[in-house]
């Protein structure tokens, strides 16, 4: 059994208790039960996490003082982040539009929300929805690090995002390959990644993505400045 099946195993224990609890009138079995109801929410908690993509995002540059950053600078980076995976999610799952509206199953597929800050230059923490193979597997008492075998739309997405920062960073003067991966993404992914590099250049950062999924070895890429203006 996996940690994975063992946190949901606990919360289905706690789960059971609480429905064969009788009702107490008497302070100290309610602040039991009380204490009780907080570790069940503990391990959820837990297992949301682990059942989670999550990417760590590091910037540094003039926008950022200390573990500071200048909001201005940190919404562009995450606005453009965000669509240009939305955007190559659509490309890779071969449905690329570049007018309509992205469909909401795969806005919903491939959000990324903020989950906290930490400290290292400017950190924040980004984790994605949980996958519904996981939570299927999940449901049905299967280990999804055995079950789960397939990548994401946001894993695949997620992907070509650090490729293109790893080619564009990877100090050769052949812009080829750089070509071979954003030419078949359409319009609209262009116009995203275009977006992300600009603010990388405009503010002078350091951007370093850490990607971790559940069951993968994570993955770290960064762009800097000039990495950016290749990629421009």
């Amino acid at each position: 059994m996996s940690d994975l099946n063992a946190l949901q195993r606990r919360i289905a224990e706690f789960d059971e208790l609480a429905r064969d609890s009788e009702p107490f009138d008497d302070f100290a079995s309610g602040l039991m039960m009380s204490g009780l109801a907080q570790m069940r929410d503990d391990f959820a908690s837990a297992l949301d996490v682990a059942t989670r993509p999550e990417m760590a995002l590091v910037l540094d540059g003039p926008p950022v003082k200390g573990h500071e950053i200048r909001i201005d600078a940190l919404s562009r980076v995450l606005s453009s982040l965000q669509e240009a995976v939305s955007s190559i999610a659509q490309a890779v799952t071969g449905k690329a539009t570049a007018r309509a509206s992205l469909p909401e199953a795969l806005r919903n597929a491939t959000s990324l929300s903020v989950a906290g800050t930490f400290a290292g230059s400017f950190g924040v923490t980004l984790r994605g929805p949980v996958d519904e193979a996981v939570e299927a597997a999940l449901q049905a008492g299967q280990d999804p690090l055995v079950e789960h075998v397939t990548e994401t739309a946001l894993d695949l997405a997620v992907a070509v995002v650090l490729d293109v920062m790893d080619l564009a960073g990877d100090g050769t003067v052949d812009d080829g390959p750089i070509i071979e991966v954003v030419l078949p993404l359409g319009g609209r992914a262009f116009k995203h990644l275009k977006e992300l590099s600009d603010v990388v250049v405009d503010r002078n950062l350091i951007a370093t993505l850490t990607w971790r999924s559940l069951g993968r070895e994570a993955r770290q890429s960064t762009m800097d400045k000039g990495a950016a203006r290749r990629l421009n």
